[in-house]
């Protein structure tokens, strides 16, 4: 009888290590004071520890450092309270990679219900763990997108809206979910306009079109909508999803500037050339945005597809935000609504910030960018908006690189008796004799065909010319094909005597700890951004509004600097810069607008701002103007 259990009990043991040493989870086995006697292959795998070095309590050898010590009192608690365990921790292999694991115990016990040891698996979940890692990226792309996300059930019942749907409606999650997208219907889009969109969505294909909505309050709006299916495993659809661009704006001053077009030249065929050009330029970023935004929520997208994504949304965002603000611009010429505010300006340090702006992005296409200036000791201070004349100098050289593939761009100024004469030079493709007349004109380029080689909206040199008037001067444009470009500004000899004491500008003195910053915005997805780019280097406060931001300054006298948003509710930015400035008047304050038109700079600084940078924000410009104000400095 004792023979049979000896041969029983070895049969059972044989049986366990052939099953632990297959065994697709690590197993291990301990003795009651809990030190390791028996690990299986699959935990020394995933582990990176040998079954020898397991023993006793080596086995917490590779358990990630984070994670030691937490792990080291959980298991030990175990022990103690006679107890098993579960928990999540990390390995750290001697090659650097990481195994996330669960690690689950239960007490051995005998005949006699005894303690005679314990005995565990550990699962390896390091793909869950990554997984999770990415649904939490792509939730912070859906909840920071300034595109509205939808995502319903089959039957159309909402059941997400990202934070800037509610924004642009005004409904509340308590408002949509459970509705149909309905809720934003007008009665533009006949029946059939709607059923051909659920036939398309349900039979798995992609629906693109244009929604003109209501929003809550009963505004009416346009939407770039993209809606697809969201297929399962076994093939069936059992979500969908939206995603929707408010194109009111662009639709509104695309229509006006039609409008006018088509009243003040009939027959002309720059009214072609406009339809042609305007469009192509709005469209062709908005299709790589709402083309590729629905992409990047995909769930078997990799991060290598993910970056390719974004950066197609990112050069398609900057390229639509660049022809509207070309568009606005012209408006704002051909309206005679653009202001001017003269005030003493350094020339030459005006062409030396250029040289400088634009040395790298030459650099990266080839072309040696040159500087000339007057060979002279003195200042040369004109009367004039700064602004304006940096703007118009900035369309001409984007202009040069854009058309000068090899050779070299040279930035100067010529001082002529009675005027000051300053140019771009390049070395590019030139331009035709008969195409230089009509260069003038607003969205032109010397080839208009629909084969044009360079994109654009045409409006550089029509931009420059308005500007270059305002400010009293006059443009000239002298060009060989395939030898060059030369533009020039020519400018009234206003100038002034040289400033004897420059501007102070007062910057804070740092001490041991990291400086302290104020942002003033109310809008979360901007202060994370920023908050983001100053964590590692700076601490800041938040304020909500204009008033909260005045609140406290006075109670924070730490304070080193303000970042200040211009548009708030309760109250905007100006309006709290004018009243920061009346207790805290060596405050440094940096207004951060989402308006980019002539004339904001003064108007900024008439209010007592220091500085200022537009949306989207520049995170170079951003960081060199905060290091800047909070570096000491002679003043």
């Amino acid at each position: 009888e004792r023979k049979e259990m000896e041969i029983a009990l070895q049969t059972s043991e044989n049986l366990f290590h052939t099953l632990a040493e297959n065994s697709p989870v690590g197993i291990f086995k301990t003795n009651p004071e809990g030190k390791t006697t028996y690990v299986n292959h699959k935990w020394c795998e995933m582990s990176g520890t040998s079954f020898y070095d397991a023993q006793g309590f080596g086995w917490l050898e590779n358990v990630h450092p984070e994670d030691k010590e937490n792990v080291r009192q959980i298991w030990l608690e175990s022990i103690n309270e006679c107890k098993g365990s579960n928990m999540e921790y990390r390995y750290l292999h001697p090659d650097g990679s990481i195994t996330w694991v669960i690690g689950t115990s239960v007490p051995e016990k005998d005949a006699e219900n005894k303690i005679v040891g314990y005995i565990g698996t550990e699962t390896d979940i390091t793909q869950r763990k990554q997984i999770e890692l990415d649904l939490k990226k792509f939730q912070t792309v859906i909840q920071s997108s300034e595109a509205s996300i939808i995502i319903t059930d089959f039957d159309g019942r909402i059941e997400y809206a990202n934070p800037y749907f509610s924004e642009n409606t005004g409904y509340t999650p308590q408002d949509y979910l459970g509705k149909n997208p309905r809720i934003l219907k007008t009665e533009f889009h006949d029946r059939a306009f709607y059923q051909d969109l659920w036939n398309t969505i349900k039979s798995g294909q992609t629906w693109e079109g244009e929604f003109r909505n209501q929003k809550k309050n009963g505004d009416i709006y346009w939407e770039r909508a993209v809606v697809s299916p969201i297929i399962d495993s076994n093939n069936k659809i059992t979500h969908f999803v939206a995603v929707k661009m408010d194109v009111s704006e662009t639709k509104k001053i695309t229509g006006e500037l039609i409008v006018a077009k088509e009243k003040a030249e009939q027959s002309d065929r720059l009214k072609t050339a406009f339809l042609n050009n305007i469009s192509h330029e709005i469209r062709t970023p908005l299709n790589g945005i709402l083309g590729f935004a629905p992409f990047i929520i995909q769930p078997d997208i990799t991060d290598e597809e993910k970056e390719e994504y974004l950066e197609v949304i990112n050069v398609s965002s900057y390229r639509l935000m660049n022809t509207v603000t070309d568009i606005m611009d012209i408006s704002l010429i051909l309206s005679g609504s653009m202001e001017v505010h003269p005030h003493p300006v350094d020339i030459s340090s005006i062409l030396t910030n250029m040289f400088k702006q634009f040395q790298e992005p030459c650099k990266k296409r080839n072309l040696v960018l040159n500087l000339e200036l007057p060979d002279t000791n003195d200042q040369i201070i004109l009367n004039t908006d700064n602004e304006i004349l940096e703007k118009t100098i900035t369309k001409l050289m984007d202009n040069s690189m854009k058309f000068t593939k090899e050779g070299s761009i040279n930035l100067g100024m010529e001082l002529i008796e009675n005027e000051i004469k300053i140019f771009v030079k390049d070395t590019g493709k030139g331009i035709d004799k008969e195409a230089q007349e009509r260069m003038y004109r607003s969205f032109m380029q010397e080839n208009i065909s629909n084969t044009r080689a360079h994109e654009g909206s045409g409006l550089g040199l029509s931009i420059a010319k308005g500007m270059i008037q305002l400010l009293g001067g006059k443009i000239q444009l002298e060009s060989t094909k395939n030898v060059g470009t030369s533009v020039f500004l020519t400018l009234p000899n206003t100038t002034v005597p040289a400033l004897t004491e420059p501007k102070k500008v007062t910057k804070t003195t740092p001490t041991d700890q990291k400086p302290l910053i104020l942002i003033a915005e109310d809008e979360e997805s901007n202060y994370l951004y920023v908050e983001i780019l100053l964590k590692n280097n700076y601490k800041t406060l938040w304020a909500r509004n204009g008033q909260e931001a005045v609140e406290l300054i006075k109670k924070n006298p730490g304070i080193n600097l303000v970042l200040m948003d211009i548009k708030m509710p309760i109250m905007g930015g100006l309006e709290a810069t004018r009243l920061i400035k009346t207790f805290r008047k060596d405050l440094p304050v940096i207004a951060v607008t989402a308006y980019a038109q002539s004339g904001d700079e003064f108007n900024i600084k008439a209010a007592g701002c220091d500085e200022y940078i537009s949306k989207p924000i520049d995170k170079t410009k951003l960081l060199s103007l905060i290091r800047q104000y909070t570096m000491t400095s002679e003043n």
